[in-house]
């Protein structure tokens, strides 16, 4: 399988695409972060009792993106649960989630993210690992990145999305020697790129990818992006 035309090529060979992965079709990897599986279970601990489909939202996507290209191994950079809740049952989420992995001869990599350290278990996550020379973790504490040899990181934590005429649209970050991701999972809020003073002051001089439903669009760096949409 060669490479969809609906993904976006990014740096250093990766490409983006509208899921909201980074992927290196050639080796057969694809890079996700902030799964949130088990959101449900979590939420009815407050009294909020959802339909349980994070897992089922999850796979789908997913299961379009792995049709694209001949996958072998699935890194999750962070945040693959929301709490300690999708760690309950005989059938806790993640076990669901890794045995659909291994039915499909996917090999997983799940990293520890913030709300992954509530599940307290070492032995499904790591605390990072390095991709096409890249150190993929999940960005809520700072790790060196000066190891030889290593181009730069690979986070999420941060959720960025674009915020426009009603709509959220998942987005890309990429500055020389970091790559920041979007959420993959449908629940998690998003850090809106043209109100966050975060990626307007800190991150201004990046530049951003934003996925629509079948595309991935590159608009330049966020200082510039407001006044592209006719905003300022």
């Amino acid at each position: 399988m060669g490479v969809s035309k609906k993904w976006k090529k990014g740096p250093d060979g990766g490409y983006f695409t509208p899921e909201g992965a980074m992927v290196w079709p050639d080796e057969g990897t694809v890079v996700v972060a902030d799964l949130h599986l088990g959101y449900e279970a979590t939420r009815a601990k407050s009294g909020d009792y959802l339909p349980e489909l994070s897992l089922n939202d999850v796979q789908k996507r997913l299961a379009g993106l792995f049709v694209s290209m001949d996958v072998k191994k699935l890194v999750v950079a962070g945040d693959v649960t929301e709490s300690s809740a999708a760690m309950r049952g005989r059938q806790s989420v993640l076990h669901q989630f890794q045995t659909w992995l291994e039915g499909q001869g996917i090999e997983s990599i799940l990293i520890a993210g913030n709300h992954d350290h509530q599940v307290n278990s070492t032995a499904f996550f790591q605390k990072s690992y390095v991709v096409q020379g890249w150190l993929v973790h999940h960005g809520h504490q700072p790790m060196d990145r000066n190891e030889d040899g290593l181009k730069g990181q690979i986070t999420g934590h941060l959720h960025p999305v674009m915020k426009w005429q009603g709509r959220t649209f998942r987005a890309f970050l990429s500055s020389p020697g970091q790559i920041i991701l979007p959420a993959f999972s449908g629940d998690a809020a998003g850090l809106d790129l043209l109100t966050s003073g975060h990626f307007q002051d800190s991150n201004g001089d990046s530049s951003c990818w934003i996925c629509s439903d079948t595309n991935v669009l590159e608009f330049g760096s966020i200082r510039n992006l407001r006044s592209k949409l006719g905003l300022s």
